[in-house]
């Protein structure tokens, strides 16, 4: 519970710093700042590192980790070369793996964070946005570097998928971002933003994935349960914000680009696949909250999506 106060502690800090940061930035530069930030949000990058290289031998959660890379490479190399892109119209022209201890990872990963920070802050001038872009790319660097010499990361297993992802990802969001015209810049950001959420979606479910394979082995060897409450509602609120962030892009990028309606009539199959998808997600939901030890392993179907709804 500590643990899940200190994080809600920071998550409410970096909401006050960002928006002491973004209001202060001019009009002229919102859509470079909202590639910048979008780029920022790639983040989840580092969780889908672990997911692709921290499980043992669990195929399912490394494939969701490698496509999770995928999809965050995309948004992390697309967003900031995106962002270089534009800001350059208001620029006048011109061996050995070594561990590093816990206590460092963390320490650096307050650094990036910091980098991400001044990235925002100085997005809020002309003559300083090209060295925040800079330095925010610094800060994902680092950040990647550093995850990959944690303790936190066995990539002994997983390095296949790690690289399948990374390269499928730098290759997609470098050519994206470099021959796309400017003119169709906004549609890129959200579509680069979609590709953000799909990872935090998957990075879930390959955290989901690998914890539930090995909780019945952990418990039974008299080990703590490892599905701890902490875990359950980060990997809801990263679903459900994942999920929010993938379609509302979707949707965003369909109506810039001129073929999606503002309003449309939905036909009888695509009826068919919404509410199927939503039958999908209430089932998905009840497995979750019984392999969860949310619900009763003797939970029906209807008796579980009633403890949902009312929780």
């Amino acid at each position: 519970m500590t643990d899940l106060v200190s994080l809600l502690t920071i998550f409410v800090l970096a909401i006050f710093v960002g928006f002491e940061i973004i209001t202060k930035v001019p009009p002229t530069l919102h859509t470079p700042l909202m590639s910048g930030s979008n780029a920022i949000s790639g983040i989840t990058i580092i969780g889908a590192l672990l997911a692709a290289g921290s499980t043992d031998d669990i195929q399912l959660a490394q494939t969701f980790g490698m496509i999770a890379l995928a999809f965050a490479t995309i948004n992390v190399v697309g967003g900031f070369l995106v962002t270089g892109r534009m800001l350059e119209m208001f620029q006048r022209k011109e061996g050995r793996r070594t561990m590093l201890s816990q206590n460092v990872v963390n320490i650096v990963y307050v650094i990036a964070a910091v980098c991400f920070i001044l990235d925002l802050k100085w997005m809020a001038h002309p003559r300083t946005a090209v060295r925040g872009n800079r330095i925010g790319a610094i800060g994902m660097l680092i950040a990647v570097v550093v995850t990959l010499l944690s303790p936190s990361f066995h990539g002994s297993i997983g390095w296949g998928f790690i690289a399948i992802g990374v390269a499928i990802g730098a290759v997609i969001g470098a050519f994206a971002a470099l021959k796309i015209p400017m003119t169709k810049m906004p549609e890129l950001v959200g579509l680069f933003n979609g590709f953000g959420g799909a990872s935090s979606v998957l990075v879930a479910a390959a955290a989901v994935t690998a914890t539930v394979a090995v909780a019945a082995a952990e418990v039974a060897a008299g080990n703590p349960d490892p599905l701890t409450l902490q875990l359950k509602i980060a990997t809801v609120l990263s679903a459900l914000i994942g999920s929010v962030t993938f379609f509302g892009s979707y949707v965003a990028f369909g109506k810039l680009a001129e073929f999606l309606a503002v309003k449309w009539k939905l036909y009888t199959w695509q009826k068919v696949i919404k509410y199927g998808f939503s039958l999908v997600v209430a089932a998905g939901g009840v497995w979750y909250g019984v392999a969860a030890g949310i619900l009763p392993h003797g939970a029906t179907s209807s008796n579980g999506i009633i403890a949902i709804v009312t929780m």
